[in-house]
């Protein structure tokens, strides 16, 4: 991870997100982009080569954070098409990877015209890491992959571990859920297959769970409310399938999108990797 984009919006969870992406800026040594996509709605104002939004100074509160964490940065100004203008960023900037926020189903605006958070994760080809309500702990050591586990996940997962610096005592949740019986086993098959990823985690530390859910989005919401862990890791091609398989405004996806963790969708292209 070379290049970080902190997005910063009218609707954004502004301090943590800022504070998230100094603190892995600095973390994966990279270099940090904080940019302030303005909505129709929003009035922006330079005042003595600062800019000032919603009555609240961005640019000191920068200041502020990369002292804190001893990060360069840069500031830009986007408008227009919302979707096109985070594509240009990330093909002019060559960004890894995006921190935005979410405000969560429960946001009116976001019930009837999608969040932006969700238009990036299911259209754009970047990383993207949401925070919601809970923040992202300057430690992070207690993650969740949740997965199908076959065989492009396990690439994924690869990347994902080179990609994503975790410290030497980081436990990795393995998790699978089942969503046809409430009553089912792990076969030998999906044992294996939880052996073949622990194998490729090491040497950090894995658990292994196969969750039962009524839906894939439910079981992960159910144990991440459980676990409390630090963070919750998919491909966003998984994402992507979730989105279309069921309709908008179904109560599958709104359990989903009700995950207040901090959720890192692994962008994977394996023609990209290997060119």
């Amino acid at each position: 991870m070379k290049k970080i984009a902190a997005l910063i919006d009218i609707d954004s969870r502004i301090n943590s997100i800022l504070e998230s992406a100094f603190m892995l800026a600095e973390q994966h040594q990279a270099e940090l982009v904080i940019y302030h996509f303005l909505d129709k709605e929003e009035k922006l104002t330079i005042t003595d080569s600062k800019l000032t939004m919603n009555e609240t100074n961005l640019t000191d509160r920068c200041k502020i954070y990369a002292v804190a964490y001893d990060v360069d940065y840069t500031i830009q100004v986007g408008t227009g098409k919302f979707k096109k203008a985070v594509n240009d960023l990330i093909k002019a900037e060559g960004i890894d990877l995006i921190v935005m926020g979410s405000n969560g189903i429960s946001d009116l605006k976001e019930q009837v015209f999608g969040s932006h958070a969700e238009k990036v994760i299911e259209n754009i080809s970047c990383s993207v890491l949401i925070i919601k309500d809970i923040k992202l702990n300057k430690t992070i050591k207690d993650v969740v992959f949740a997965s199908s586990y076959n065989e492009m996940d396990k690439e994924v997962f690869r990347y994902f571990l080179n990609f994503f610096k975790l410290p030497k005592d980081a436990m990795i949740h393995l998790l699978m859920v089942d969503t046809y019986s409430f009553f089912n086993q792990p076969t030998l098959v999906v044992k294996e297959q939880f052996e073949g990823f622990a194998k490729l985690a090491r040497p950090y530390s894995t658990k292994k769970h196969f969750y039962h859910g009524i839906s894939v989005e439910e079981g992960i919401t159910r144990f991440m409310e459980e676990e409390k862990p630090d963070l919750l890791i998919m491909s966003n091609k998984y994402s992507r399938l979730i989105r279309s398989a069921f309709s908008s405004g179904s109560k599958m996806v709104a359990t989903f999108h009700q995950n207040q963790f901090p959720f890192l969708a692994i962008d994977y292209d394996k023609k990209t990797q290997e060119a």
